[in-house]
């Protein structure tokens, strides 16, 4: 589905975001650094978002990937703000973000040739 290629995309640009955020950061960087604390949890809001907006069938498809999960972690996000746990949002970042975009890659269609 044309709509779900889009989602897809926006999921991998959200995650590959995300790594440039951590790439090279320490922990005691990440945690004393506000700025970048919100700029991964803004693209866990987008990549949550993107995956509620997925078909049922390409969940369904790809049920390998923890969907419930991640959206989970957006409703956190969005309605329980005040009990983001850095240590999750570290670890989500650095470890299940690059599992994530690792899945969802291969199934994008190559960029056009210039």
């Amino acid at each position: 589905m044309p709509r779900d290629t889009d989602h897809v995309a926006d999921i991998v640009s959200a995650a590959r975001w995300i790594r440039s955020y951590v790439s090279g950061v320490s922990r005691e960087q990440f945690d004393n650094d506000p700025m970048r604390q919100d700029a991964v949890l803004r693209q866990i809001m987008i990549i949550g978002e993107a995956i509620r907006r997925l078909s049922e069938d390409f969940r369904v498809a790809h049920a390998d990937i923890p969907w419930r999960d991640i959206v989970a972690m957006r409703n956190v996000v969005v309605h329980a703000y005040d009990r983001v746990d850095l240590d999750e949002l570290w670890r989500v970042a650095n470890r299940e973000v690059t599992a994530l975009a690792d899945s969802l890659e291969p199934l994008l269609p190559p960029p056009p040739e210039d």
